[in-house]
């Protein structure tokens, strides 16, 4: 019986494990090279080239897991270290569809990537205090 039980508590905790995968942006960036380039490419063509790897060097805020039209997105937040404030990135990643869509702010600009639809913006507009207007 014990046995059994060990078995079930087993395949539960790696269903959660492998539901939650995506919270760490470190897991997302290694785990799929084609989506880590895609994010690079969307995030230097909006601010200065080489800010992408600039804005892995900070803090992350935790990450969040959304539903829009039945996909799945996570919702990242990053920083330059020591330069939060005037460079920094939030971004949705869809895995499933390898859909981007965020935002850059560089010196209280925003640069927006991908398609932003109503809800997204929604988000950021609270979360990361930018205005789209």
């Amino acid at each position: 019986m014990k046995k059994i039980l060990f078995f079930i508590l087993m395949l539960s905790s790696f269903k959660i494990f492998a539901e939650d995968k995506y919270m760490e942006l470190d897991y997302l960036l290694k785990s799929d090279k084609s989506l880590a380039f895609k994010l690079k490419k969307e995030i230097d063509s909006v601010s200065s080239k080489g800010n992408f790897s600039k804005l892995l060097t900070g803090p992350s805020a935790d990450t969040k897991k959304f539903t829009f039209n039945n996909l799945t997105f996570y919702k990242y937040s990053i920083c330059q270290i020591h330069f939060c404030g005037p460079n920094r990135s939030a971004f949705f990643i869809s895995p499933s569809t390898k859909e981007i869509a965020g935002i850059v702010v560089q010196d209280e600009s925003v640069h927006v990537f991908g398609n932003l639809n109503h809800e997204m913006k929604q988000i950021l507009s609270e979360d990361e205090m930018v205005n789209f207007n």
